[in-house]
Order: C-alpha cells, then sequence, then structure tokens
C-alpha cells in the first residue's frame, strides 16, 4: 500500500472487523512503516517475523544430515553467506542448489557483494531445477523460458504487481502495436464465433 493511503487503509480494516465481526483476519506489514502509523488495529494478537540467527541456520543444516556438511561448513566461514542463510527462502534455495555436497564458492580473483552472491545462488538454483525437472518432454527450452519469466517479471514490475495472477494480465502487457493487434484480431475473431455459437 502506498504511504499516503496506510492509514487509511488501517482504519478501513478496522471499521470492517467493527462492522462484519470477521472470525479472524491476517494483516501484513512491515514493522517499520507499521510504527509509523498513528492508529493500531484493533486486533487479538501480533506476531513479529525475526531472520534466523546463526544457531538456527547451523542447527537447521546439521539437521539436514551430510548431504549439507559442505553448504554449512561454507555458510559457518562466510559472514556474507550466513546473512543471506538469515531469509528462510535463500536458505531453502542454498539447500535446494548445494544439495550434493557442493560448497559455495565465488569466481577466483573475485570479488562478490551481497547481491552478487543472491544472484549467484538464484543462477544456480535455476540450473538445478532444470536438471532436476528434465526437460526432455518439455515443451519449451530453458532460455524460452526464462525469456518468459523475465517479461512477466518486467510486466509486474511495470504493473506494480507483487504476486503474480493469471487474471491480471491485460492487453497493455504487450510489448509491441503488432502483439496488441494479435490479440485484437483473435478476440473479435473468438467473440464472433461465440455470437454465432449462442444465436
Amino acid at each position: 500500500v502506498k504511504e499516503k493511503y496506510r492509514s487509511q487503509c488501517l482504519n478501513a480494516i478496522n471499521s470492517f472487523t467493527q462492522a462484519v465481526g470477521v472470525a479472524g483476519i491476517a494483516v501484513c506489514s512491515r514493522k517499520a512503516e507499521y510504527t509509523r502509523l498513528p492508529e493500531r488495529l484493533h486486533a487479538n494478537g501480533a506476531i513479529c517475523l525475526q531472520p534466523l540467527n546463526a544457531n538456527q541456520v547451523d542447527r537447521y543444516l546439521l539437521d539436514c544430515g551430510p548431504r549439507l556438511s559442505a553448504l554449512r561448513t561454507s555458510i559457518k566461514n562466510d559472514p556474507e553467506l550466513m546473512s543471506l542463510a538469515q531469509s528462510p527462502l535463500m536458505l531453502n534455495i542454498m539447500c535446494l542448489s548445494y544439495s550434493e555436497g557442493d560448497a559455495i564458492t565465488q569466481p577466483k580473483g573475485e570479488t562478490c557483494t551481497g547481491l552478487d552472491r543472491r544472484h549467484l545462488l538464484i543462477d544456480t538454483y535455476i540450473t538445478k531445477m532444470f536438471e532436476r525437472r528434465g526437460n526432455k518432454n518439455a515443451h519449451h527450452n530453458r532460455d524460452q523460458l526464462l525469456s518468459m519469466l523475465c517479461f512477466l517479471a518486467k510486466g509486474m514490475r511495470h504493473h506494480s504487481q507483487n504476486v503474480f495472477l493469471a487474471e491480471s494480465l491485460q492487453p497493455s502487457w504487450l510489448l509491441s502495436n503488432r502483439q496488441l493487434w494479435v490479440y485484437l484480431v483473435i478476440a473479435h475473431v473468438i467473440s464472433g464465433l461465440l455470437s454465432v455459437l449462442l444465436l
């Protein structure tokens, strides 16, 4: 929610829950933004999610057994990796990407920033997922799928969407006039056929 609407949004949620009397409702917010608001939600309780600490990360990797021992060592010896592993999502990506005894390494002679490390992990994760799922029977190869995913990501960013829903796809997502023209022709043909069938 944009900053200028947050207070109104909170008031609307409070009014709705008082008027309707819902049994339960979940509202997610970052702590800093919520504490800056002048009012509070009328709720029965709140949960504040914290990043994993080093002991929790280590215990989790230890419980996964010897297949993640190299990853565990890499994370223990690298504060940058430990920082990334404190996010449950990134820890899960690390575990799926390096579950065959591989250690996380960086290119020789290069220094990696946190963003570089994140990109390296995501690239490794994508490669592992393609290997794991196999693409012998796939309709599209890796490059085509990545191109499609990039198209969706750019569209989501352009339309300020954090969650992808197929029903949110609109003609405004199309990149060229030619694509828009093809869309309009197909839409008119389909609507014409439906009209004929209904008559």
